[in-house]
């Protein structure tokens, strides 16, 4: 016996929807991993000074690592070691926002028409 199953109601949506406009997902993409980098740029001084307190063995204040900081190694001292979590926030990021718009052009109100 041979039955036709019927084909799952996500997948009946997929075949309706037109093809993704890949202009608009490298848009999105490009726009997560700015977000990203940014993220990273804004938020590593404060995850240095952070780092740094959780290592020190006298007791400190931030202010006064950082102004150690800034004596000893300068602006650019907040910022050693942010190569790789610019690469992966960003490209993390970057996934995020491109899926999550994906998602939300998948799932609008305009789409099931």
């Amino acid at each position: 016996m041979s039955e036709e199953f019927p084909t799952p109601q996500l997948i009946d949506d997929l075949e309706e929807h037109p093809q993704h406009n890949n202009a608009r997902v490298v848009k999105d993409l490009l726009a997560g991993t700015a977000g990203g980098i940014a993220q990273v740029l804004v938020g590593q001084p404060f995850d240095t000074t952070k780092v740094r307190l959780q290592v020190s063995s006298t007791p400190k204040t931030a202010m006064e690592v950082v102004k150690k900081l800034l004596a000893n190694e300068g602006p650019r001292g907040f910022y050693k070691g942010t190569l790789t979590p610019l690469i992966g926030v960003g490209a993390c990021v970057s996934l995020q926002f491109g899926v999550n718009e994906a998602m939300k052009r998948f799932f609008s109100p305009a789409q099931r028409k």
